[in-house]
């Protein structure tokens, strides 16, 4: 395992939203997530022990993996550390491991240590996770299992009230204190729109497989009608669908037949007191309510840079032509330089009011070709070589120009007309 961050203080006060060097990022979050990379290491190579066979996030689950744990910054979403691990480690073993090593390159980076907020998902959420962070002296924002705290749910989603965030968005939201993990700290409660329609658009899509599968039981399957009703209540066992789909098995001629109906009442109950809600838990007692939410949000933030990073045409971290561990740590920490170096560049753009994504400004970059002229004197001497950028829009031009495509004054350069 091996970790490695770019040196954020060297870019002095060039990114920074803050009043001066001194106080860069300290009271800022990093948010950290994890994610994997499939491989085509043979299954007979021993050369790698970081490509293990586990569950595979782009469903290769066929091929050995590779993790990779990241910690952007909330704005710009710069690399701020990263480690590559073991492909077969499950994400709350993974914060575990990973911890201490982003924590050390982490401190590193800050002025005040006492001020690093991590952020993360639940699948780190737990008791000695949790208990780590504190005893590092560090806070965190995470997010917690909403079916563990079901039934408290249930009795607090008459006390979400309108919250403005920043972005001026007003969402339904409430905070109080609760005993988490064992320990009393700031809980929010958050409902989402956006996660309650993706809820009940699975509902609805799982109820009606559910229903076809039901029905296309046999009437007369072996062992009888407990046999049946094995198989019913293997089918119905799924989330939310055991909660409002109640069946019954009857006599039906020779054989026996599956009846289903949807208990309206118990689906009222599921989307009014826990579809769309979601659980969040923090170390930073200070904050704002509107404030922890934009910080869990922040998450979202690590999967853009994953999604960079599996784009073959921006970070390309596969495909991977390397068989040894050592190899791999080296393609990975390529990899991350890529993304740092994109990101920088993707932030001076948009200061310049270029509007898009990372994989759009390179495209566009792309089309900026420079051309040397040779001019041939009819004397004697060397001759006269200069450089200049092909013509371009405006637009492209202004970009090439914020970025230091070319050196100089607009006014300093020529530019020739493409040939197409």
């Amino acid at each position: 395992m091996t970790m490695w961050g770019p040196c954020w203080r060297s870019y002095g006060t060039a990114f920074c939203r803050c009043c001066s060097a001194a106080d860069c990022w300290t009271q800022r979050t990093g948010s950290y997530d994890i994610t994997n990379f499939f491989t085509h290491l043979a299954t007979t190579n021993a050369r790698s022990t970081l490509a293990q066979r586990g569950h595979s996030k782009q469903r290769r689950h066929d091929l050995r993996q590779l993790g990779l744990a990241l910690v952007v910054t909330d704005d710009g979403q710069l690399p701020l550390g990263h480690v590559l691990y073991e492909g077969a480690r499950p994400d709350s073993a993974t914060f575990a491991a990973v911890l201490a090593p982003l924590r050390t390159r982490l401190h590193r980076l800050l002025a005040q240590t006492a001020q690093l907020t991590l952020v993360f998902d639940q699948g780190a959420e737990t008791t000695a996770n949790l208990a780590a962070v504190r005893a590092g002296g560090d806070h965190y924002v995470t997010a917690l299992k909403p079916s563990a705290h079901r039934t408290w749910l249930a009795t607090v989603v008459d006390h979400l009230a309108p919250v403005t965030l920043g972005s001026g968005e007003v969402i339904p939201a409430y905070q109080t204190r609760r005993s988490v993990h064992g320990v009393d700290q700031t809980v929010v409660v958050v409902r989402s729109a956006t996660l309650a329609d993706g809820q009940r658009r699975g509902l609805d899509q799982h109820l009606a497989q559910t229903r076809r599968r039901l029905a296309a039981l046999s009437p007369h399957p072996p062992g009888g009608r407990e046999a049946l009703e094995h198989w019913v209540r293997t089918l119905v066992n799924r989330q939310y669908v055991r909660d409002v789909l109640r069946w019954a098995v009857r006599p039906q001629g020779d054989g026996w037949r599956v009846e289903t109906t949807i208990d309206l009442a118990a689906r009222q109950r599921l989307e009014t007191q826990y579809f769309g809600l979601r659980v969040l838990a923090t170390s930073r007692d200070e904050w704002t309510t509107a404030h922890i939410i934009e910080a869990y949000r922040g998450q979202a933030r690590v999967e853009r840079a994953f999604r960079d990073l599996k784009d073959p045409w921006v970070g390309a971290f596969r495909p991977q032509y390397h068989w040894t561990d050592q190899k791999l740590v080296v393609h990975a920490l390529l990899a991350v330089l890529a993304l740092l170096l994109g990101r920088v560049l993707l932030r001076r753009a948009h200061a310049a009011g270029f509007q898009g994504s990372l994989r759009t400004l390179l495209h566009r970059l792309a089309t900026v070709r420079r051309s040397t002229r040779v001019a041939v004197r009819h004397r004697a001497g060397r001759p006269r070589v200069t450089e200049q950028l092909e013509e371009g829009d405006d637009d492209l031009l202004r970009l090439a120009t914020a970025l230091q495509v070319r050196d100089g004054p607009p006014t300093a350069v020529a530019y020739t007309r493409r040939r197409r």
